[in-house]
């Protein structure tokens, strides 16, 4: 063969696997590449997303437990005689909102040992999760002292799980006890004992106050507010009502504002009358239960 037909040869071998090789992939090759990433996926996806939620899991467990520290610092510094008994959210609202950029719906403003003991916290867990942080009283052998306990709402962050119900029933009752609380002034300003989550008016303003901490208001709970004289009771039902019959039964747990008592019952779905349409209510009579 001479040199010219060896060039030919050359040329057609380079064109044939030159363009081969422009067009990519056959499909077959796609197929069998996308279904062995696919497996690949199908194993490392899940424990990749584990790893990183037991990170977040632990990050909040250190956050948690560096509150607590820094409580018990703060206090120190404070002069408190005996810091084992003492409680202050104020103290708490400074750590959370100054050294983690965490936020609270009512600052306190009182700095002593007093009565309150839960208050909600969000912006804190990397999970987005919500903290409800407490003080509880433990009886120890040289009398009664104060524990701080910090419930995340995210499944396996502390050892206990702060309930929805329960940081929804805080949270309004800080409302009402703040200074300048928009249920107080809807009950000052009109002729009314009950608010309803299902309301058109003034609701949309308190459902607010609990998506700000990311409570889903539409379509897993309802609530009602009743004011008795100078007294609050808190109605809440994790099923949205607005949606069912009248009459239909539902689990629903009350909360008294002046004692801190908790009761629960199972109740109904009724229906009111604002003047212009219907409103579906939670039905407060009931064989209410206190919680122990």
């Amino acid at each position: 063969m001479g040199k010219s037909g060896m060039k030919k040869r050359c040329l057609r071998f380079f064109k044939k696997n030159y363009f081969q090789t422009e067009k990519g992939f056959t499909m077959i090759e796609l197929i069998v590449t996308i279904t062995v990433l696919a497996v690949i996926a199908a194993f490392t996806i899940p424990s990749l997303l584990g790893f990183v939620d037991d990170a977040k899991a632990k990050d909040c467990r250190s956050k948690t437990n560096d509150i607590k520290r820094s409580y018990t610092d703060l206090v120190v510094d404070k002069g408190v005689e005996v810091p084992t008994k003492y409680r202050s959210f104020s103290i708490v609202d400074k750590i959370v909102i100054d050294k983690y950029g965490g936020e609270t719906q009512v600052l306190d403003t009182e700095d002593e040992t007093g009565s309150k003991v839960e208050k909600v916290y969000k912006g804190i867990c990397p999970s987005g999760g919500i903290y409800l942080i407490q003080f509880v009283d433990t009886e120890e052998s040289k009398g009664t002292e104060v524990e701080m306990h910090i419930l995340c709402s995210c499944e396996g962050h502390t050892s206990d799980k702060a309930g929805v119900t329960h940081i929804a029933i805080r949270t309004l009752e800080n409302d009402i006890k703040s200074d300048n609380s928009f249920i107080v002034s809807y009950f000052n300003a009109h002729p009314t004992s009950t608010l309803d989550s299902t309301g058109k008016n003034f609701a949309p303003d308190v459902q607010k106050i609990l998506e700000f901490l990311g409570v889903d208001t539409k379509t897993t709970c309802s609530w009602r507010i009743e004011k008795i004289g100078e007294d609050y009771n808190i109605y809440w039902t994790e099923t949205f009502i607005d949606d069912l019959p009248e009459g239909s039964e539902i689990y629903v747990t009350k909360y008294n504002v002046s004692t801190g008592k908790f009761y629960h019952a199972k109740t109904e779905v009724g229906v009111h009358s604002d003047g212009e349409k219907d409103i579906k209510h939670i039905e407060t009579n009931a064989n209410w239960i206190e919680d122990k």
